[in-house]
């Protein structure tokens, strides 16, 4: 019974559209709806909606997702931009409307809607990894200018571990990766350390901060960390460690890089080559080969340091 008559009640407030809650309770039944959005009955309702709540910036932003639905963009856009200017900053209609200016090609309008977003604290951290991979796709070179956002700044560790992880086809990018993964080490736990560790040694010797990522790793036995010690003193001292890839190769017996990919068969072919081991070079290399073909993503490369 108290299932009945909740539903009974959603529908008299649904049918109250008067009433601001009515109104939202209306939209967003409609909104999740597949049929209904293009009746003339519901296109009054609405009409009607957009009379009584027309500054109302939770109903604007509930009608510009209609809209949008609809596929009327101008409208939804117009909408948006309601919500925005009768309300409090709302991140996700920030967004909403950034998505719309973008698809729109309105690419000023997008990016100005990303930094408002990133320039606020307290967003949900999946909400925040949209803004940024908005922003990156809006202005791959600048990246660098979200170093200090609070947005950034207040993600969890893992988050932003996560977005570091995107962070790496150019040096703007870089410079951003390392200002993120230097403050999630510091707040991170155990469980999250090794791999921001190897994160940010790899973000440094792409940074050609050879000296920081060789402090970072200096101590560690795993096959990861010991590669990127040997790369960080080989780029330093501008000579082939030998000794040290003989080490990562090593420690490869007791610890493998984890899954075959084309980056970790590079890093092996790359260490066999270092110890004059030609014919196992080749091997890991034809595979690196093989692999980088039926990737899908982006991936480190072990040479450049960059996103490739």
């Amino acid at each position: 019974l108290s299932k009945q008559f909740q539903s009974l009640l959603s529908s008299i407030i649904e049918l109250n559209i008067e009433d601001s809650e009515g109104a939202a309770a209306f939209l967003e039944s409609a909104e999740h709806s597949r049929t209904g959005l293009v009746s003339s009955d519901f296109e009054t309702r609405v009409s009607k909606i957009s009379d009584e709540h027309g500054k109302d910036p939770k109903i604007l932003a509930k009608l510009s997702r209609i809209r949008e639905k609809q596929g009327r963009m101008d409208e939804a856009l117009e909408l948006a931009s309601d919500a925005i200017a009768n309300g409090p900053p709302d991140s996700e209609v920030l967004l909403r409307r950034a998505e719309l200016r973008f698809r729109e090609n309105d690419l000023t309008g997008a990016a100005k809607d990303t930094r408002r977003i990133l320039s606020l604290s307290g967003e949900s951290d999946i909400l925040v990894s949209r803004a940024v991979e908005l922003f990156r796709r809006l202005e791959p070179t600048k990246i660098e200018e979200l170093v200090g956002a609070p947005a950034l700044k207040a993600l969890k560790p893992s988050y932003k571990s996560g977005i570091a992880s995107d962070f790496g086809r150019n040096v703007s990018e870089l410079k951003a990766a390392e200002w993120l993964l230097k403050i999630a080490l510091d707040e991170c736990g155990d469980e999250l350390a090794d791999r921001i560790v190897n994160q940010l040694a790899c973000v440094l010797i792409g940074l050609q901060k050879f000296d920081e990522a060789m402090e970072l790793v200096r101590e560690s036995d795993q096959p990861a960390e010991c590669f990127n010690y040997a790369v960080a003193t080989w780029g330093k001292t501008r000579s082939v460690p030998k000794s040290l890839f003989q080490r990562m190769l090593e420690s490869t017996k007791r610890s493998d890089l984890g899954l075959a990919t084309a980056n970790n068969q590079f890093c092996l072919a790359l260490a066999h080559w270092a110890v004059d081991e030609i014919d196992l070079a080749k091997e890991h290399l034809d595979r690196a080969k093989q692999l980088s073909m039926s990737r899908f993503a982006k991936d480190l490369s072990p040479w450049r340091y960059r996103l490739v």
